[in-house]
């Protein structure tokens, strides 16, 4: 399964309106000048091969370049940020993966704690 990267619009529409399909979806915050999301790209890339299968569950990128002030739409710390987005319910529910302690030197994130993380928000 592909990593498609999400617009604004379809973000905010992601995160503020009701979406009928039952689906989680995984959204990869970034920024183009962050080491830890360029080394990141490969596992989650992967990441979202493994759950390829899975029907309801997609992944997507943002790029916090793409907005003037990224905590309008979502409140995160700094990048890269995971968030898990469940639709089907009345209004969205968003989660955030908590930073790992101790973080990842080269990915900031551990490609297990993300598939945890998916796995526990399915």
């Amino acid at each position: 399964m592909a990593v498609n990267r999400i617009s604004e619009r379809a973000l905010r529409k992601l995160m503020n309106e009701r979406i009928p399909e039952d689906s989680l979806c995984v959204v990869k915050f970034y920024s183009n000048g962050c080491e830890y999301c360029t080394a990141l790209h490969e596992y989650y890339t992967e990441i979202s091969d493994e759950y390829g299968e899975e029907e309801n569950v997609h992944f997507f990128a943002f790029n916090i370049g793409d907005v003037e002030d990224v905590k309008e739409i979502i409140k995160i710390n700094g990048v890269p940020t995971i968030a898990a987005v469940k639709t089907g319910l009345l209004k969205p529910r968003i989660r955030i993966l908590e930073d790992p302690e101790p973080p990842n030197k080269k990915t900031w994130y551990y490609a297990k704690d993300i598939k945890n993380f998916v796995d526990k928000e399915k």
